[in-house]
């Protein structure tokens, strides 16, 4: 669930935006952007869908974003496609995949900024083994939320592929 095969591909460790039900979060990609415009783009984004915290995170290239609320792949793709400035190949080429990758390298990776949810939030699941992954990488403890069921069969699969 984590470590996806597609991602290998390039030969660098990262993790899937798929989860064990077959829903997926939101992974963004900003590369050649402005933080004031990723902000901007990412809030607007979050209101219009209702989306729950985002996490963004300053790259080497720009800054990456993550939601850990569950959607269906075609949702993803509609998301990322109406927020501004997001990468319009890493969207095309993860649903052609079927799945998105965010390359794991904690060194690059930088928190930067948490945008909690506003007043169109809806209580949707969140992914636990991403939870547990930006704990376990980056330290971030996520102690809210309506987390999905795959507890036990997320972090067994997070614990193997992260040894």
């Amino acid at each position: 669930m984590i470590i996806k095969e597609e991602c290998r591909s390039i030969n660098l460790p990262a993790i899937s935006s798929k989860t064990v039900d077959n829903m997926h979060i939101l992974i963004w990609d900003f590369d050649s952007v402005n933080l004031y415009d990723v902000l901007k783009s990412l809030s607007y984004s979050q209101k219009r869908n209702g989306l729950g915290y985002i996490y963004v995170f300053k790259t080497l290239w720009g800054y990456n974003a993550v939601c850990l609320d569950k959607f269906h792949i075609k949702e993803v793709r509609e998301i990322k496609l109406n927020t501004r400035f997001s990468d319009y190949w890493h969207t095309q080429i993860g649903y052609t995949q079927g799945a998105w990758c965010w390359f794991i390298n904690n060194t690059d990776k930088k928190l930067i900024k948490v945008m909690p949810y506003t007043s169109t939030f809806v209580n949707r699941q969140q992914s636990n083994a991403h939870r547990l992954y930006l704990k376990k990488i980056y330290d971030i403890d996520i102690n809210f939320g309506k987390f999905d069921k795959f507890i036990n069969i997320e972090t067994k699969i997070f614990e193997k592929d992260m040894i």
